[in-house]
């Protein structure tokens, strides 16, 4: 017969510590066995009681987060007043063994044949409440809510310190680190959420005699209050990529990013991975509804220069437009809205953008150098002006082309500070990025390499994600050390 113990409650158990005395150059995390994984035990054995003298139970184990999934097997001697647990983890085969006696202990010995006397009393304060109830003779129906929500609970605690390492050793002529956040970020429901505001403007910059009728989606994070005037926000400006918009970050959810749900987590307070920021997310397009989640016309209109039809004067809207009518109306840093006024405020600004906003990216790096001093150019790699989506006449971009193009605007501003902080996917995702980034890194006259704010202007990790633009928050996580520093 089988007894399923779930892995939340495995995980919960380790934490209270039955110390084995095992040498000391073994991972501290795999010398503890828990006091209440013993209880647990105990709990097993009266479970079983109605059954023969000796009884053998299988045990469904997932310690996913120590040891990966396994079965271990337990062997209940009733009559004996013995039992013994059995299982496997990376450094071997283990047994922890015990009896019970009648003075209220109960002894528990390693598969080294050291041990101690634990008693049932304290066995009980540390176990879960199931398990307590039984010891203690308690209703443990009446704590199972309380039980369930408890080890959710201590189920995402455990999950949001499991970050990952992905090292990629053939795109620089050293490796590259993206550190990962644990999935707990995507799918936990913390109560410190955010919110989102439609903040409208016009612009009439593109030299048609139209006016458009413009808007950002902006994301305020959890604690920002309109009327606190004394508490300023840096702002990170997110551009989307072709045939997205604004609403896409905000209104999409694929199981491996809820956006929303992704950023009220990093800016958590009780996590402290981020300084709570403002994320504005405009759009390039210059005729789509706020509602709207995609651009199904490759050559819709717009003004990032990627139009054949209009000159590429977004950045002007940016300036002009965008930045005054957002800023003016949030508790952020600056406060005169003059070109003069937002280039003085620089410090607390940073640009990022994904695929088409990416090439967005480099291309306000080359015309908007002034007003922001960190660049988050994220899966695609930069492309000069003159590169028009779908222009057969269009000039071939190549890498030599894009470093004297980046290196123009750097020349022009030699006392003004800037990071680049460009990021991709996996192999698959922006092939081209990577040995563009390849060839900029070299060029040592220009750009320093490394994440240092203080003496660097340029770091490239790649992550293994896919091509999609709803995992930016993940990409923030690396630049946390970066941003505003």
């Amino acid at each position: 017969m089988k007894q399923v113990i779930p892995d939340t409650s495995i995980k919960r158990l380790i934490k209270y510590a039955f110390v084995l005395t095992e040498e000391e150059s073994m991972n501290r995390r795999f010398r503890k066995i828990s006091a209440a994984l013993v209880g647990a035990c105990i709990l097993t054995a009266s479970v079983f009681s109605a059954y023969a003298a000796e009884a053998q139970v299988d045990i469904d184990i997932t310690w996913e987060d120590m040891f990966g999934p396994q079965d271990g097997v337990l062997t209940v001697d009733e009559a004996a007043g013995e039992w013994s647990l059995f299982f496997a983890n990376p450094y071997g085969e283990h047994t922890v063994s015990g009896v019970f006696a009648q003075d209220g202990t109960m002894e528990c010995t390693n598969d080294n044949g050291e041990g101690q006397f634990l008693p049932m009393e304290a066995i009980a304060q540390v176990a879960e409440p199931e398990i307590r109830a039984l010891l203690t003779g308690e209703e443990a129906a009446a704590a199972s809510d309380a039980v369930a929500e408890e080890a959710a609970v201590e189920e995402a605690a455990d999950d949001f310190e499991d970050f990952t390492e992905i090292i990629s050793w053939d795109v620089l002529d050293y490796p590259t680190v993206f550190e990962k956040l644990p999935d707990a970020y995507n799918t936990y429901d913390t109560e410190y959420k955010g919110s989102q505001i439609y903040i409208d403007y016009t612009t009439d910059v593109y030299e048609d005699g139209v006016t458009y009728d413009k808007f950002a989606r902006v994301y305020l994070p959890y604690g920002y209050d309109p009327e606190d005037t004394e508490t300023k926000y840096n702002v990170i400006y997110l551009q989307h990529g072709n045939s997205n918009t604004p609403s896409t970050f905000f209104d999409i959810v694929i199981p491996k990013a809820n956006f929303v749900n992704l950023m009220d987590n990093l800016f958590d307070p009780e996590h402290g991975l981020m300084d709570p920021c403002i994320v504005v997310c405009p759009t390039y397009y210059l005729d789509i509804e706020k509602e709207t989640v995609g651009v199904l016309d490759d050559q819709a209109i717009a003004g990032d220069g990627r139009y054949a039809g209009l000159p590429g004067n977004y950045y002007k809207e940016v300036i002009e437009d965008l930045i005054p009518a957002v800023e003016s109306q949030l508790n952020v840093y600056c406060e005169d809205f003059s070109p003069e006024g937002i280039a003085a405020t620089r410090d607390h600004r940073a640009w990022a953008g994904f695929s088409r906003g990416s090439v967005c990216t480099w291309y306000m790096f080359h015309n908007a150098f002034e007003y922001f001093r960190y660049w988050m150019p994220t899966s695609a790699q930069c492309m000069p002006d003159d590169v028009v989506l779908g222009d057969p006449n269009a000039q071939e971009w190549n890498d030599e082309a894009a470093y004297q193009y980046l290196k123009e605007t750097i020349d022009a501003n030699p006392e003004l500070p800037f990071f680049i902080i460009a990021q991709s996917g996996g192999p698959e995702d922006a092939a081209s990025m990577r040995v563009q980034m390849k060839y900029l890194i070299g060029k040592t006259d220009t750009f320093s390499y490394g994440m240092n704010p203080e003496e660097n202007n340029f770091y490239y990790t790649c992550s293994d994600f896919t091509h999609d633009q709803l995992l930016m928050p993940y990409y923030f996580y690396t630049a946390r050390n970066i941003l505003f520093r």
